[in-house]
């Protein structure tokens, strides 16, 4: 598995998730399923609206096809065997993940 289709599995499940997660009836809170109430938390701890966590998986879906295959990243070449420091963020979040690999680390 390159980086990029790690990223794309991770983003496009984050997509799927914001997607089943529906607003609550007072439409302050979210309800979601346990699996996906963690997904959905902010970095102050605080449920991000679904809307919001899809807009940002598809800005860097968006990101990520500008930076796969062979392309030129700040001074260097760099394709999916050696990917750019952007991608190499942008897949940081998910070092915990069993499929993430510690090379891909910046």
């Amino acid at each position: 598995m390159t980086l990029v289709d790690f990223l794309r599995d991770r983003l496009d499940y984050l997509i799927a998730t914001g997607r089943r997660a529906k607003l609550g009836p007072d439409t302050r809170g979210v309800v979601a399923d346990d699996d996906i109430a963690p997904l959905l938390h902010n970095e102050d701890g605080q449920f991000d609206l679904p809307e919001r966590v899809i807009a940002d998986a598809k800005a860097k879906l968006h990101i990520v096809a500008l930076h796969a295959g062979h392309h030129r990243c700040g001074p260097r070449d760099y394709d999916n065997d050696n990917p750019c420091p952007t991608l190499r963020y942008l897949a940081l979040p998910h070092a915990g993940d069993a499929d993430y690999n510690p090379a891909w680390r910046p």
